[in-house]
């Protein structure tokens, strides 16, 4: 029912100690995160150096990732929390897969994307 817990902890605690140890960045400075969709169509985890609490890019912000650690609360809570869990993605009318969605009627035909 999902990736195994302790390989979670392990990779996110490697992780982090090789980016203090390399680049001198203290844990509260990395965001860890997954891509699924729109971005890849596999899930992927990133570590990325933030240096303010709105930094980290737009393929960090709400809708296009998922933070490492809910996914490791997730699964503390439940071994099947990515199995059961719904996870919101955000998809601009730029990406082919908004056109893919129209095309299976997921979203409205004359869906408008909002304004951003």
């Amino acid at each position: 029912g999902g990736p195994p817990l302790p390989a979670l902890r392990e990779v996110r605690a490697g992780v982090l100690a090789h980016l203090h140890r390399v680049f001198g960045l203290h844990p509260s400075q990395v965001r860890a995160y997954f891509h699924y969709l729109p971005s890849f169509w596999h899930a992927h985890l990133h570590f990325a150096a933030v240096t303010g609490p709105l930094q980290g890019g737009a393929t960090t912000t709400v809708g296009k990732a998922v933070l490492l650690d809910d996914v490791i609360d997730g699964l503390q809570r439940s071994p099947f929390h990515c199995a059961d869990a719904s996870f919101t993605v955000s998809v601009g009318s730029q990406e082919a897969l908004y056109g893919r969605f129209q095309a299976c009627a997921v979203l409205p035909a004359s869906a408008a994307a909002p304004a951003v």
